[in-house]
């Protein structure tokens, strides 16, 4: 385990004063290099940003779930891996870059693939696959399964413009609400994506429920005398400046047969408040009046420009091939306070492994958004603190063993490393691996 910084209160512009207080064992950190940050900082409207960063990958068990109709406890599931495997008909590491052209995670990037049907064309091959599936017979179950495989297309198809008062109801879902907004507190590996290409989103929330947690809040009104008569505003701030406030009521979109999430949700069970805050940002994105937005409208973004949507902070983005893997580290630092961020922190990969890199051999998924949630430095070694927003599915590849401890604002809270998505990569590695980062503050 990482020791505890005796000083967790000291400023974060005395870092050079205070190198001693970053220890690990006995060891003192070396001194932080002269270089000058390179960075852009970039403001203007959103759809201008939009084309900036365009990215996404959905949960491979969130579309596992969806092409088998059923809700999964994969703590239980012997082979989690071979299950995916089953589900989504690819070998599970070629599931993690867009170079293996039969992977379903890029489906929607694809320009040769199959149009997506319309919903009632999607609604009759719903019902015929459910049919066949009801049947038992091995030759109808894969039937069913190789139809449900067919809609990734839909689900995972590029935000289209749609007009601002059709509710979106896909066959097989209801809207429901499943739980309660807050369970507990806001905490960091709350935020777990599900099968839409919005890891964009997921990261950020993650980001800033570690980093300013106050800022993660529920505001109700009621709109009636029953009982699920009220609704929700979430504020979205613009990047002009402006703000949108988003009226949502805490009804879901879940499967009808089991009432199973497919979309974001919380690592806490019963809890919602990730799943209504992506419910917001699917109406504010998709121009929706309705109570029930069309969710493909989240695929694919920009997770810096989503922290200042949920924050309201200005941005800044870092380019990974201007800087060293100790420059990248330095930066991290400069936005932490005894380990653990205190300005909300993203980073995504590259669309494609660059040349004599292999995203699959070291764990890492391709056109991914991941949370930086700080630092650490051990054996003389720099490491960055990551999480990705599935839960699971950490890297492998030059990772630090054990636990991570950092200040989380009033207590030491311990973490563990190479579990639920959290996992601390070699500066250096990170710096080849991935593309770049960014902050809001």
């Amino acid at each position: 385990m990482l020791a505890a910084d005796p000083h967790p209160l000291h400023s974060p512009g005395s870092m050079g004063r205070n190198r001693a207080c970053f220890v690990h064992q006995s060891q003192e950190l070396p001194s932080p290099p002269q270089w000058m940050r390179v960075a852009l900082e970039v403001r203007g409207r959103r759809d201008v940003m939009a084309t900036t960063l365009s990215i996404g990958v959905p949960n491979p068990r969130a579309l596992a779930e969806f092409v088998l109709r059923r809700r999964i406890d994969w703590k239980r599931v012997v082979n989690p891996n071979a299950l995916i495997e089953k589900a989504l008909g690819v070998k599970y590491h070629e599931l993690f870059d867009p170079k293996f052209k039969a992977s379903p995670l890029y489906i929607g990037l694809r320009d040769e693939v199959e149009p997506p049907k319309p919903m009632q064309e999607l609604k009759e091959a719903d019902e015929d696959a459910l049919k066949q599936a009801k049947s038992r017979t091995v030759a109808h179950t894969a039937q069913a399964i190789a139809a449900r495989r067919a809609m990734l297309s839909y689900i995972l198809r590029k935000p289209i413009a749609t007009e601002g008062n059709t509710p979106w109801n896909p066959a097989g879902t209801i809207w429901l609400d499943p739980g309660a907004f807050f369970d507990e507190g806001t905490e960091f590996f709350d935020p777990v994506q599900g099968g839409l290409a919005d890891c964009w989103l997921i990261a950020a929330m993650s980001a800033v429920a570690w980093a300013r947690p106050y800022t993660i809040a529920q505001r109700t009104r009621t709109t009636g005398l029953g009982e699920q008569d009220f609704v929700d505003e979430i504020d979205v701030h613009n990047d002009d400046g402006t703000k949108t406030s988003v009226e949502v009521t805490e009804r879901i979109n879940v499967m009808a047969s089991n009432h199973a999430y497919q979309w974001g949700r919380s690592s806490e069970s019963g809890e919602i408040w990730p799943a209504v805050y992506e419910k917001a940002f699917a109406k504010w994105r998709g121009h929706n009046n309705t109570d029930r937005p069309d969710m493909t409208a989240l695929n694919y973004g920009d997770c810096v420009d989503a922290s200042l949507n949920l924050t309201g902070l200005a941005k800044t983005y870092y380019d990974n091939n201007a800087m060293t893997g100790d420059q990248i580290w330095q930066t991290v630092r400069s936005n932490s306070l005894s380990y653990r961020t205190f300005n909300p922190m993203t980073c995504w990969t590259y669309g494609t492994a660059p040349a004599g890199l292999d995203y699959g051999a070291a764990n890492v998924v391709a056109n991914h958004c991941y949370t930086i949630l700080g630092w650490a430095y051990a054996s003389g070694i720099e490491y960055l603190v990551v999480r990705n927003p599935w839960g699971y599915h950490e890297a492998t590849l030059d990772v630090l063993s054990g636990s991570w401890q950092a200040y989380d604002s009033s207590f030491w809270r311990p973490v563990s490393l190479n579990s639920a998505g959290v996992f601390a990569i070699k500066a250096s590695t990170f710096q080849k691996y991935w593309a770049g980062f960014g902050v809001v503050k």
